[in-house]
């Protein structure tokens, strides 16, 4: 009965056959117009700039594919989205007339999405910072690189390093445009791998920059500014 109903909910056309053998009802085809509708809304709920990029015709076009290929699999509810996205990503590939941020946009939306829910709480007591031992980065983070301004409302083309971030869980994510440097560095310390004075020689020696007054001016700079946000929390 539940293969039945899937078949029901998730088919493109709803199955005769799967209909048959719950009965025939039509109160099982209102049933799945209810079912469809929720996982719609949800996926709109989640990626409003999305939906609007893509056109309704290109969004439900994606959603009815995606129910019927590749549906959730998950119990989760909020995880729909997660399924929707990742079917989208590839199909939207193929789609030359499509807004050409509208995969920057759904990556971003959707990494919004995820640090809205993400734990804030740190999952280890930090120290005091220090260059010797490794970083304690925010949990509720994430790093991505886009190749539109889709942080912003014109959406113009252009490549930008954003973070997106959530202080704590009384807060909403925000989001901070980051430098290159910035951008390869939070990665680094994010990974909290390494301490910190050798995530500091291996940027510098890729990007071939001498490790000197300057430079290591720049970089407390911008270790300050990470932890006054919240971003880096200390050491470990």
């Amino acid at each position: 009965m539940q293969r039945q109903i899937l078949a029901l909910c998730f088919r493109a056309a709803p199955p005769r056959d799967a209909l048959d053998e719950l009965g025939g009802s039509s109160q099982w085809l209102i049933y799945r117009e209810l079912v469809r509708e929720r996982l719609l809304r949800e996926i709109k709920l989640a990626l409003p700039r999305t939906a609007a990029l893509c056109t309704a015709a290109v969004l439900e076009e994606t959603f009815v594919w995606q129910l019927e290929h590749e549906p959730p699999r998950t119990r989760f509810f909020r995880e729909v989205v997660h399924a929707f996205a990742a079917c989208a990503l590839r199909r939207w590939a193929e789609l030359p007339s499509l807004h050409p941020a509208a995969r920057d946009m759904l990556r971003y939306e959707l990494a919004l999405w995820d640090v809205a829910d993400l734990d804030a709480t740190p999952s280890c007591t930090p120290g005091e910072f220090a260059f010797d031992k490794r970083p304690v980065v925010s949990r509720a983070l994430a790093l991505l690189e886009v190749s539109h301004a889709v942080h912003l409302p014109e959406c113009a083309p252009g490549v930008h390093y954003l973070c997106v971030h959530r202080p704590s869980d009384a807060e909403r994510p925000r989001t901070w445009s980051l430098t290159p440097v910035t951008y390869q560095l939070l990665t680094q310390l994010r990974a909290g791998e390494r301490p910190v004075d050798e995530i500091v020689k291996q940027l510098a020696a890729a990007a071939g920059a001498r490790i000197d007054a300057a430079y290591l001016d720049a970089l407390c700079t911008t270790l300050a500014q990470l932890m006054e946000l919240g971003i880096v929390l200390g050491s470990r």
